[in-house]
């Protein structure tokens, strides 16, 4: 049996952790690895967390160190190991995570009450001790019926007279089995940048990197109530050259005519988006707020042209 001293690092934001998939057991953890000579364990945390992850770590809060028989492990390979682990919480960090490293086979925030069900034994005490460490930050007034904001973009490119449109996957929690432009959930860096994320989205859903995309503006803010939560998206069109595109598993990916733009069936506030879209006038780059609310049971959009006024 093995005595591996080492440090690990739990990447917190915006109410999420971020975990790697180990590609030696297939079970999720933090981030971190043994100790090389002569480091302390600080510096072996800052070295695994940019190692595993690509972030650069800023302020670590140490939240314990962690040994004896819960350390115990037998890795599928057969080597059997005792850890002792000096585990850290980090809040301040830059950089954007990597997809996955030569110790992950992928990384993924996860709200810190829903974390996966398979995660590394190992890992466990040191998880439990986070989450008491973040819970106890958490003593504030009730929250009684305050809904949670929820950020996301979505894009849509044009390209020949054509949409780039998803069909998104079954499995997808908010418009499942619908029609929509390719985009997804903000990362908590990114939540004053949607811009940024929106460059972001295109990319790991199509393939078209940021310069093969041209005069991508925001055209819409988009704002509804859905029981416990406030999802605001932020809409985004632009046009690219390029038609070739990267499937993936968050949807089915087709080029739409222009014409066919409000044949599919999307969610009710983007169908009313796009309807909103096409009647606008040509060169038309203001950017309009749309709020979502009741009209006997039908959606009603409340469309208002965003303008400075000083």
């Amino acid at each position: 049996m093995l005595m591996t001293p080492g440090a690990s690092v739990f990447v917190h934001s915006g109410g999420r952790l971020l975990l790697q998939r180990r590609r030696d057991n297939g079970l999720w953890s933090e981030h971190g690895g043994c100790m090389e000579p002569g480091e302390t364990a600080e510096e072996t945390a800052r070295r695994e967390l940019f190692e595993e992850t690509g972030l650069t770590a800023g302020k670590l809060e140490m939240i314990g160190v962690f040994s004896g028989r819960e350390q115990f492990y037998t890795y599928p390979n057969g080597d059997k190991v005792c850890n002792v682990n000096v585990a850290y919480l980090c809040e301040n960090f830059s950089g954007a995570p990597l997809e996955r490293s030569d110790e992950a086979s992928e990384l993924k925030w996860f709200a810190a009450g829903e974390l996966p069900e398979d995660i590394s034994p190992p890992v466990l005490p040191a998880l439990r001790a986070c989450l008491a460490l973040l819970n106890s930050r958490r003593a504030s007034p009730a929250r009684g019926d305050v809904p949670v904001l929820v950020n996301g973009v979505a894009a849509f490119l044009k390209n020949d007279g054509r949409y780039l449109l998803m069909k998104r996957a079954a499995g997808k929690r908010i418009a499942p089995g619908l029609w929509s432009g390719v985009g997804g959930h903000m990362e908590p860096r990114e939540m004053n940048d949607p811009f940024a994320a929106c460059c972001r989205e295109i990319e790991e859903e199509t393939g078209i990197v940021p310069r093969d995309v041209v005069s991508l503006g925001l055209r819409y803010v988009l704002t509804r109530l859905s029981k416990d939560e406030i999802r605001q998206s932020y809409i985004f069109f632009g046009e690219t050259a390029r038609d070739d595109i990267i499937q993936t598993d968050e949807g089915e990916l087709c080029w739409a005519p222009e014409r066919e733009l409000l044949d599919r069936e999307y969610s009710e506030t983007f169908a009313a988006m796009l309807a909103h879209y096409v009647g606008r006038d040509a060169g038309d780059s203001d950017v309009y707020a749309g709020a979502a609310s009741d009209d006997n049971g039908r959606l009603r959009m409340n469309w208002t042209r965003l303008k400075d006024w000083e």
